[in-house]
């Protein structure tokens, strides 16, 4: 997924890019990764599109100018990404609810995504 993700990037695929790393969380959670690395990877994931796009669209110089962000919500809402946000929202929401970051465990409504706006 993480090949899939490089090459949608190199060639301009941006929403097969952000779909191929909302995959690769739903991948993570199979595999029975820790709650704490989920959440990091999900929310990395939103960088990492960050950085690659703007590589892609400024060059290196635009990197080294502008601070980088830091890793909070996926910022594939940035990019009007709406399907791979609406893959990877729920898994970091499920990451953040087990980790007691949310009101209420049972349901998907925290910091990641409301579970009676989400559609």
């Amino acid at each position: 997924m993480m090949e899939g993700h490089q090459i949608g990037m190199q060639t301009g695929e941006i929403k097969f890019a952000a779909l191929c790393l909302s995959g690769h969380g739903g991948i993570l959670v199979v595999l029975g990764t820790s709650l704490e690395n989920l959440e990091k990877s999900l929310l990395n994931y939103g960088t990492l599109m960050l950085f690659t796009f703007c590589l892609r669209l400024f060059g290196c110089a635009y990197l080294t100018t502008t601070s980088a962000p830091t890793p909070e919500l996926p910022i594939f809402r940035e990019y009007s990404q709406g399907l791979a946000d609406g893959l990877s929202a729920p898994w970091l929401q499920f990451a953040m609810n087990l980790r007691n970051k949310a009101l209420d465990p049972l349901v998907l409504t925290g910091d990641a995504m409301n579970d009676e706006e989400f559609t």
